[in-house]
């Protein structure tokens, strides 16, 4: 799956992902060789009233050009359906998928731009399911403008929910299966994975700074209300697919601190409640800083995608 019209060849080895979201520009650099990659280099700046000028700092200073980069869209510039898979030859796919999908939309197909990827059978579903991800072609073109511009060579603009599979690859847990929250500022994702394989993904509309701010507050009932969107999650994955319940919950490492998450999670949920172990899962230098490691780890996992080809 990939917003990309062409097939780039790496050239280095190595990997970049430039992510531009929460008023931040954020950026990793990978070499996934061996048996767990390194991190090479990982960078954010504030974006302030002048994110093109962000951008083209950050591009130029770290050489972006030199290697293929991926992208990540934005919660919310997009939608992630669900359908079946249409009765089709292959180079027939898409187009069935836009006539499925016309009316689950807001906007013209003719304005949409779709991609596709395998969804995991449900015993309890004779027809084997698609995941369609769909968004308005102006976005592609705007957010591809802005980093080839800039200098980057785009190769693949992703989604969250994917960026979230790939880092839940690197842990162990993922054969029993895991639930990954990401915390953007304002919203988030919950990505249910089992063997790199993404069972289910859920929006929500909460970030770490409400979080945060009702921590500090004392107020619990924002952190109530994630856990209940999780049980939600698990509810309809324990239902739809049928597979062992899910035991571990891992909070992709947000910018800022969130005292009393994990066992406000424990304590609701039930599961074992813990942040995304970075550190352990990648060869990270001491002096990359926790709060650089919250800013760019959505760009870790973008990078990690060696698979650069479209559909």
């Amino acid at each position: 799956m990939g917003f990309l019209p062409a097939i780039k060849k790496q050239k280095t080895g190595q990997y970049d992902a430039v992510l531009v979201n929460d008023g931040h520009v954020s950026f990793a650099r990978l070499n996934a060789t061996g048996d767990k990659a390194t991190l090479v280099a990982a960078d954010y700046q504030d974006t302030g009233d002048d994110p093109h000028a962000a951008l083209h700092s950050l591009i130029k200073h770290h050489h972006v050009k030199d290697n293929a980069c991926a992208t990540v869209l934005d919660v919310g510039d997009y939608q992630l359906l669900m359908v079946e898979t249409p009765n089709v030859p292959q180079d027939e796919l898409r187009a069935a998928v836009r006539w499925q999908i016309k009316d689950l939309i807001d906007f013209h197909i003719d304005d949409a731009v779709v991609d596709v990827f395998d969804a995991p059978q449900s015993p309890s579903r004779g027809q084997q399911q698609l995941y369609v991800v769909v968004t308005r072609q102006d976005h592609i073109q705007k957010l591809s403008a802005q980093l080839v511009e800039a200098g980057a060579d785009l190769s693949v603009i992703d989604i969250p929910e994917l960026v979230l599979r790939n880092l839940a690859s690197l842990i162990p847990e993922t054969s029993q299966g895991v639930a990954l929250i990401y915390l953007g500022r304002h919203s988030g994702v919950i990505a249910l994975c089992r063997d790199n394989i993404l069972y289910l993904a859920r929006t929500i509309e909460l970030g770490y700074e409400t979080l945060q701010e009702s921590i500090a507050n004392g107020q619990e009932y924002q952190l109530d209300n994630l856990a209940l969107e999780i049980q939600r999650s698990l509810d309809y994955y324990d239902r739809y697919f049928q597979q062992a319940p899910i035991t571990q919950l891992i909070l992709l490492p947000p910018p800022v601190s969130l005292p009393g998450f994990h066992k406000a999670m424990q304590n609701n949920l039930g599961l074992e409640s813990r942040t995304f172990p970075l550190r352990e899962t990648l060869h990270i230098g001491d002096d990359v800083s926790d709060e650089t490691l919250g800013h760019c780890a959505l760009a870790f996992g973008a990078a990690l995608r060696k698979d650069r080809k479209v559909l």
